[in-house]
């Protein structure tokens, strides 16, 4: 038997030996870059940081391109709150 159990980076499986598995939702906030609890220009800094080092974790916005349109849709995510 193969189960895929890959829902995406918003979920939480777990699975146990023979019992089943269970999935649910993680709540978190995109604006909360530095996952500190808050969203703050604290939060603004650290991603324009990792943004202009170029870090993979920049790509906001998924589409595999570290560019002005990742710092957008996290400037959108933030000023969102949470």
């Amino acid at each position: 038997m193969d189960i895929n159990l890959d829902t995406g980076r918003d979920r939480l499986i777990v699975a146990t030996q023979g019992r089943g598995a269970w999935s649910t939702d993680i709540l978190y906030c995109e604006g909360d870059w530095n996952g500190d609890g808050i969203t703050n220009s604290i939060d603004v800094l650290a991603f324009l940081n990792d943004w202009a080092a170029g870090s993979e974790d920049a790509d906001f916005n998924d589409d595999g391109i570290v560019n002005t349109q990742d710092v957008l849709a996290f400037l959108n995510a933030w000023n969102v709150g949470c």
